[in-house]
């Protein structure tokens, strides 16, 4: 497969959220033209409907559906983003449906998960699946990021923080001047929050990178490689620069493919538990600690 980004579920469910909300993801009533992108209409119709005959495009569902879980589009009813949502995540596998979560988290579809959660309620399979919903996680920007968090969750290697920022010292010889990066003093906050006095006096300066999965207190982090968005040379530069700034400030900085995660998952935990444990092994000598607390915005 190489570094392409495969056909998974984990991409479908990215590219419905992307659409939800539209008549290419939402269930629709009859009567709307189908469209031109080879994405099929869903329809949901009562149970008591008899049986149609097979149109080109139209998937149809048997249920109901509460009048609070309706919307227009386009003067046409479809079902709410959150209705859809629990369609979805009753019909996919664990790792297709916190994907789904966390892209409607991320994008701002959703705000209340228990909304979802709701309108699953008293449905078939959403018992097996109550646990999932505690999984979302809005930080997460594509779904083999949130592929990678679960994988390292069930290896019993939970991430620190997601979308960890890691701002490099304040350059003293002005914007003007040619900067140095230096490997010490680096000081870190997440990237929800600004720096504080604190990081400010510490002299916190210039964002070198935002990491996907994070282990401040190691230094070790985990990058999400998605074909999509790395394979273009611009971004192929940045990254390149960005790492060799991370390993001046002694991060280690592990990097994984769609390949990686449907391909070798076992090696991608074992690869993160050894850079762990390496990590702790550093962080126990007395003098290291206290560099790498410098470093992690810690000391």
């Amino acid at each position: 497969m190489g570094d392409e980004e495969p056909p998974t579920p984990d991409a479908q469910a990215g590219h419905s959220m992307r659409t939800a909300g539209t008549m290419r993801t939402t269930k629709a009533l009859a009567g709307r033209r189908l469209t031109t992108l080879g994405e099929p209409v869903h329809l949901l119709v009562p149970r008591s409907t008899h049986a149609a005959g097979n149109i080109v495009g139209l998937i149809r569902h048997l249920g109901t559906c509460r009048p609070e879980e309706r919307q227009l589009s386009r003067d046409i009813p479809v079902t709410t983003v959150e209705r859809t949502l629990a369609d979805l995540i009753l019909d996919s596998d664990r790792e297709t449906a916190v994907g789904l979560l966390d892209a409607a988290l991320q994008r701002g579809r959703v705000s209340d998960i228990d909304a979802v959660l709701r309108s699953a309620a008293g449905r078939r399979g959403v018992a097996a699946r109550r646990n999932w919903f505690a999984l979302a996680d809005g930080r997460a920007e594509s779904p083999l990021e949130t592929r990678l968090r679960l994988l390292l969750l069930d290896a019993g290697l939970p991430p620190e923080e997601l979308q960890w920022q890691v701002r490099g010292p304040r350059n003293p010889t002005g914007p003007d001047k040619p900067r140095r990066l230096v490997g010490v003093g680096l000081v870190e906050g997440t990237s929800d929050d600004p720096p504080d006095q604190d990081q400010d006096r510490a002299g916190a300066g210039r964002p070198v990178a935002r990491l996907d999965l994070a282990w401040p207190s190691r230094l070790v982090a985990v990058e999400a490689d998605a074909a999509a968005y790395h394979r273009h040379p611009r971004a192929l530069f940045r990254d390149r620069g960005r790492q060799n700034d991370l390993l001046l400030a002694c991060w280690t900085l592990l990097r994984f493919t769609w390949a990686d995660v449907l391909g070798a998952p076992a090696d991608i935990a074992d690869l993160v538990q050894r850079a762990l444990a390496l990590a702790e092994v550093a962080v126990r000598s007395p003098r290291a600690g206290r560099s790498a607390d410098r470093r992690a915005g810690q000391g």
